[in-house]
């Protein structure tokens, strides 16, 4: 339960290192299981700049995740 709890918090944290739209983008796709597409129509954003944000996003938080002592449970599981 205690490393449980830690890697929440260590994923909260990398989250909140994400730029506002970056995280949106990231978490509608993979938690919200939204595609891209309706990412896009969604945020009233072009569907490139979903794509380079959620390529971007994956990259920056697999690189603070791999930061803190390994990742989450020795493994990031963004991509």
């Amino acid at each position: 339960r205690v490393d449980a709890e830690r890697d929440v918090a260590g994923l909260r944290r990398a989250l909140a290192e994400l730029t506002p739209q970056d995280r949106e983008v990231l978490l509608l796709v993979a938690l919200g299981e939204v595609t891209n597409q309706e990412v896009s129509e969604a945020l009233g954003i072009p569907l490139g700049t979903v794509k380079s944000s959620l390529y971007r996003s994956r990259r920056e938080l697999r690189e603070v995740l791999r930061q803190r002592e390994g990742g989450i449970g020795g493994g990031d599981g963004f991509g």
